[in-house]
């Protein structure tokens, strides 16, 4: 088993934080990132494109939540 992987849980909350393991997890990411590409904007962009995902995701979950009349 390779060694220099990091698996790591996030949990995202629809209306609330993310958990304290994993916002470390993207700020330590999020440092590496920005060294790289020496954009200090990189920590918002990272969290922007979480959280569409899982907007997305529960915007789907209401829409099949709704009753749907029959055809």
């Amino acid at each position: 088993m390779a060694t220099n992987h990091i698996i790591q849980p996030i949990a995202v909350e629809p209306l609330g934080p993310i958990n304290a393991s994993g916002c470390a997890f993207l700020k330590n990411l999020n440092r590496k990132l920005s060294a790289k590409s020496s954009d200090d904007g990189e920590i918002s962009f990272l969290f922007q494109r979480i959280s569409v995902p899982v907007r997305r995701f529960n915007a789907a979950l209401f829409y099949d939540s709704l009753v749907k009349e029959e055809e």
